[in-house]
C-alpha cells in the first residue's frame, strides 16, 4: 500500500495524462456517456486555461509577467466564454434526455393517495403489468423530471382495457444509491449532472447575461488599471502596435491607452481564446489526440532509444497545447501578429477536417461531436463507416450509390467517393500548409505524383461534389456547415465517365509536371484552386459570425441590456477586422513568398 502511494505521488502528472489520452481515444472510437464526456471537456478546458496562464497574457501584452492579473484575465475570458459552455451543457442535457431518461426515472408500486399539490399523469397502456417506455412517452418523462426537480411527488395512473394501476415516479439520490453498486453510482452521477444542466437551462438567459457582464467588467477595469499603472516593455504586443513605455502623463492619453488595451484584450479573446477553447478543448481534441498518437508513435518506434516512454506520453498529451502555444507567442512583433492572425484564420479550415471530414469518412459514434452535430439540426449521413469493415453493418451514402451496380460502375462509385474525400482534405489542409511554409520561410516543393493526385481528385469533386459547404442554419452555433450528398444527387454525368476524366486529368498533370517550368504553373494552379475554396469558406464563416453579432446586438438593445449590446458591437468590429485583415495578410504572405521564389529561381 505504501509503495502504491509512493508510485501515485511520483507519477501523478503521467497518470492524469494517460487517463486524458484514454478518455479522448475512447471518445473518438465510441460516444462517451454524457457524464464522462462532461468530465473530459472540463479537463480539456482546464488544461487550456492553464496553458494561457503559463504563457502569461500580461507578458505577451506588456512584456512583463504579472501572475494575479494573468489569473484575472483568464477568469474574465472564461466568463465571456460561458455562453458556449452553457450551450454545450444544453446539448449534453438533451442527449441525456434523449438516450438515458427512462433509466434515470424509476417507478415503484405505491399505496399513497395523491394530494392536490402532487402531479398525476394519466397514461393508456396495453398492459398495466408491463408498461413500455414508448407508452409512457418522452413528453411525459420530461414532465415527470421537471415535477421531481420542482419538489413535487409524481404519480402515473396507468389504464388498460380492464383496470388501472397507480405507480410513483422517483429518481435515485444519495440515500438510495449503494456506493458498492457501480450501476447505482453511475446513475447517481448521471442524475446529478442532468439536474445541474436542467437548472442551468431553466435560468439560461439570466446566467449568460450575469457572467457576460461580469467578464466584460473585469476586462474594462483591468484595461484602465494597465493604462494608468503598468509600464509597457518590449518585446510585447502593445509595443508592436505603437504603445510602449510608462503610463502617459495626461489623463486623456491614459484613457486613450486604456481604450487601445481594452480593444486589444477583446481581440485576443475573440481570435485566440474563444476559437482555441472551441477547437482544442471542445471540438477537435479527440481526433487530434488520435492523429498525434500515430505520428509520435512512429517517431518513438524509429527513435525509441532517444525518447523515454514518459517523454512520449508528455508529447502526446501536450500536442494541441504545444501547437496552439507556438501561435499565441507570435503576437510579440508586427510580423508575428501578421503570422498569428493568418494562422488563426487557416486553422478554421483544418479544424473542420476533424469536425466534418473524419466523421463523414470513417464514422464512429464518437466522431460525431455533440457540441456541433447536436446544434446543426438536420440529420447527418456519413459517406462510409469504419464499422463496415468489422461488422455486417452497411452505414453510409455509398451503399445507395452502389445499389444495382457491378464491375466498372461499382469501381467508379468507390473511386469517386475516395477522390472526394482526398479533394476535401487537400482543400482544407493546403492553406495551413502554405501558412506553415511562410512561417518557416521555406520554398514550396511539390512532387509530381502529388500534383497528379490533386488534379485527379479535384476533377471528380467538381463534376460530382459529395460535400457541400454553406453557413450553419442555427441560432445557437455559428460557422461553416459541411453536408453530404450522393452521386445520384450531385453528378453531372455517369460515374464511369467521371472516373475516366479524373484519371485523364491526373495522368496529364503527371506528364506535364516532368517539365520544371510547367510544373511551377501547375503548382500555382493548385494553390489558386485551393484559395478559391478558401475564399468561399471564410466568406461563409465571416457572414455567419457577423450575422450572429448583429442579431445579438439587436436583441440586447430591445431587452434593455445596453452593456451587452455595446460589447457585441465591439465583437462585431473585431470580427470584421480579423477576417478581412487576416485574409489580406495571408494573401500578402503568399504573394510575397511567390515573388521571392521567382527572384531566386
Amino acid at each position: 500500500m505504501v509503495r502504491f502511494k509512493k508510485i501515485l505521488a511520483e507519477n501523478t502528472e503521467e497518470i492524469i495524462l494517460v487517463l486524458l489520452i484514454i478518455l479522448n481515444a475512447t471518445e473518438f472510437l465510441m460516444r462517451l456517456s454524457p457524464e464522462l464526456d462532461f468530465i473530459d471537456n472540463i479537463i480539456d478546458l482546464t488544461a487550456l486555461g492553464y496553458l494561457f496562464h503559463k504563457l502569461s497574457i500580461t507578458k505577451i501584452f506588456f512584456g512583463r509577467r504579472q501572475m494575479v492579473h494573468d489569473l484575472l484575465i483568464v477568469l474574465a475570458f472564461f466568463l465571456l466564454f460561458s455562453k458556449t459552455l452553457i450551450g454545450y451543457s444544453e446539448v449534453a442535457r438533451n442527449e441525456i434526455v434523449e438516450h438515458h431518461l427512462p433509466d434515470i426515472i424509476r417507478f415503484s408500486n405505491t399505496s399513497a393517495v395523491p394530494l392536490k399539490e402532487d402531479r398525476v399523469i394519466f397514461v393508456n397502456v396495453a398492459s398495466i403489468d408491463l408498461p413500455t417506455t414508448q407508452e409512457i412517452g418522452k413528453r411525459n418523462y420530461i414532465s415527470i423530471l421537471r415535477s421531481i426537480m420542482a419538489g413535487k411527488r409524481v404519480f402515473v395512473n396507468m389504464s388498460d382495457s380492464r383496470s388501472s394501476r397507480l405507480i410513483q415516479a422517483y429518481t435515485i439520490d444519495m440515500s438510495m444509491a449503494s456506493i458498492s453498486d457501480f450501476s447505482d453510482a453511475k446513475m447517481l452521477a448521471r442524475t446529478s449532472i442532468l439536474f445541474f444542466f436542467q437548472r442551468v437551462a431553466e435560468n439560461k438567459p439570466a446566467i449568460e447575461y450575469l457572467l457576460f457582464v461580469l467578464g466584460g467588467s473585469i476586462l474594462l477595469i483591468l484595461s484602465v488599471y494597465f493604462a494608468f499603472y503598468v509600464f509597457i516593455d518590449k518585446p510585447s504586443m502593445m509595443h508592436a502596435i505603437q504603445e510602449d513605455g510608462p503610463p502617459p502623463a495626461s489623463f486623456a492619453a491614459r484613457i486613450s491607452r486604456a481604450l487601445v488595451i481594452f480593444l486589444a484584450l477583446n481581440f485576443f479573446f475573440i481570435v485566440i481564446f474563444n476559437y482555441g477553447m472551441e477547437w482544442f478543448a471542445l471540438s477537435v481534441d479527440s481526433p487530434l489526440i488520435i492523429i498525434m498518437f500515430f505520428i509520435y508513435f512512429f517517431i518513438w518506434v524509429k527513435h525509441h532509444k532517444r525518447y523515454a516512454a514518459e517523454s512520449f506520453i508528455y508529447k502526446l498529451g501536450d500536442a494541441g497545447e504545444k501547437l496552439y502555444g507556438r501561435i499565441v507567442v507570435l503576437f510579440h512583433s508586427k510580423r508575428g501578429i501578421m503570422l498569428g492572425l493568418s494562422g488563426m484564420l487557416v486553422l478554421h479550415l483544418i479544424t473542420d477536417v476533424a469536425n466534418f471530414i473524419i466523421p463523414y469518412s470513417l464514422f464512429t459514434q464518437g466522431t460525431y461531436d455533440p457540441l456541433y452535430f447536436g446544434h446543426l439540426g438536420m440529420e447527418r449521413t456519413p459517406l462510409w463507416s469504419i464499422h463496415n469493415i468489422f461488422g455486417a453493418s452497411r452505414i453510409g451514402l455509398i451503399y445507395s450509390d452502389l445499389e444495382g451496380t457491378a464491375g466498372i460502375a461499382a469501381f467508379s462509385v468507390m473511386y469517386i467517393y475516395a477522390m472526394n474525400i482526398i479533394a476535401m482534405l487537400i482543400l482544407l489542409a493546403l492553406p495551413t500548409g502554405l501558412w506553415y511554409l511562410i512561417f518557416q520561410e521555406k520554398k514550396i516543393s511539390v512532387p509530381g505524383p502529388v500534383i497528379a493526385l490533386f488534379f485527379a481528385s479535384i476533377t471528380a469533386f467538381i463534376i460530382s461534389p459529395l460535400f457541400r459547404t454553406g453557413r450553419i442554419v442555427s441560432n445557437s452555433i455559428v460557422g461553416v456547415d459541411i453536408t453530404t450528398q450522393t452521386i445520384q444527387a450531385s453528378a453531372r454525368m455517369v460515374p464511369s465517365n467521371i472516373l475516366y476524366l479524373s484519371i485523364a486529368a491526373g495522368m496529364l498533370a503527371l506528364l506535364l509536371s516532368l517539365s520544371e517550368r510547367i510544373k511551377k504553373h501547375l503548382v500555382v494552379s493548385c494553390i489558386f484552386l485551393s484559395l478559391v475554396y478558401f475564399v468561399i469558406y471564410i466568406y461563409n464563416f465571416f457572414m455567419d459570425v457577423s450575422n450572429y453579432y448583429i442579431v445579438a446586438t439587436s436583441e440586447s438593445i430591445h431587452s434593455g441590456q445596453f452593456f451587452a449590446s455595446a460589447y457585441f458591437l465591439v465583437f462585431l468590429m473585431i470580427t470584421f477586422i480579423f477576417y478581412t485583415g487576416g485574409f489580406a495578410l495571408f494573401m500578402y504572405g503568399i504573394i510575397t513568398s511567390g515573388k521571392e521564389e521567382i527572384k531566386s529561381a
